[in-house]
């Protein structure tokens, strides 16, 4: 449960590899974020091809980064054919870190051939960030209640009817 962004797609080429690399590592260092570089590590990938769930261990190469501390890292793994299916849980960030991870999204989709962006916050395609705040307040008050009733039957047993 949580506001979350699922990101897909495909680069243009080795080219455009070593350029997104490059540009994310500058990204990272200027705005003082925790990065890691890797390549050659094997990895066991889930992902959906042409319709198919595909569950294979896979050679992958990319960087992960830490936009902030109280949100999922952005992971860009690459398969050889240079595809990545990631996502990154902004929940329990603030609605800035959100809105700074789309604006990364914005500035790497030119190193794509498809960049595919599901944004559950709605600001990748609306750029409306009351909105994104609404839902993300919303669902934290949901969570919040959820949290509070689960402490609450903690010590109790289960009733059924």
């Amino acid at each position: 449960m949580g506001i979350t962004i699922h990101i897909e797609g495909t680069l243009k080429s080795q080219k455009d590899y070593n350029e997104f690399i490059a540009f994310s590592t500058a990204f990272a260092e200027e705005n003082s974020l925790q990065y890691e570089l890797f390549k050659d590590r094997k990895n066991f990938l889930i992902k959906v091809k042409n319709g198919k769930i595909i569950d294979e261990e896979y050679m992958v190469k990319g960087i992960k980064i830490k936009p902030d501390e109280n949100s999922e890292s952005l992971h860009f793994e690459f398969d050889d054919d240079l595809h990545t299916q990631t996502f990154c849980k902004t929940q329990f960030a603030c609605a800035e870190t959100h809105i700074f991870i789309i604006s990364f999204l914005r500035k790497i989709e030119p190193f794509f051939e498809n960049l595919k962006v599901i944004d559950e916050g709605g600001y990748w395609e609306s750029n409306d960030r009351s909105a994104l705040e609404e839902k993300m307040q919303f669902l934290t008050k949901m969570i919040d209640e959820i949290s509070e009733k689960y402490k609450e039957q903690k010590d109790q047993k289960w009733r059924y009817n």
